[in-house]
């Protein structure tokens, strides 16, 4: 994904593109915005931070990562990994009004800080 590569906190990705299922048949002639937004199809990014880093600088990344992807047109189930578990999951509805501004640095901090607390499964 071009936005990752703009990321030199970003060391790797994964990106899938994910869908429930459906009894309906998607074609071309549905057009992309409407089954993005109608088929519960997102995409699925799992970022990879350098290992060993503090709380606070992960929270940091998290934190400019989500107020730069109000550009993409799709749901978004965006992962973060670092030291091999989870250090954030959450799914961002960026076709329905995803707000940036809703995230501060101190809350992606204390939520690192449960995830690893819980023991997230790798």
């Amino acid at each position: 994904m071009e936005l990752c590569e703009t990321k030199d906190y970003v060391i790797d990705q994964r990106i899938s593109l994910e869908m429930p299922e459906t009894a309906r048949a998607w074609t071309a002639e549905d057009g992309l915005e409407q089954f993005l937004s109608k088929s519960g199809a997102y995409v699925k990014l799992v970022l990879r931070f350098t290992d060993d880093l503090d709380t606070e600088t992960y929270a940091e990344y998290l934190y400019d990562f989500l107020n730069s992807i109000e550009q993409l047109e799709c749901n978004l189930l965006l992962q973060a990994k670092a030291n091999k578990v989870y250090v954030f999951h959450e799914e961002l509805n960026i076709l329905d009004g995803f707000d940036a501004g809703t995230y501060t640095v101190e809350d992606l901090r204390q939520e690192i800080e449960e995830f690893l607390s819980m023991g997230v499964p790798q």
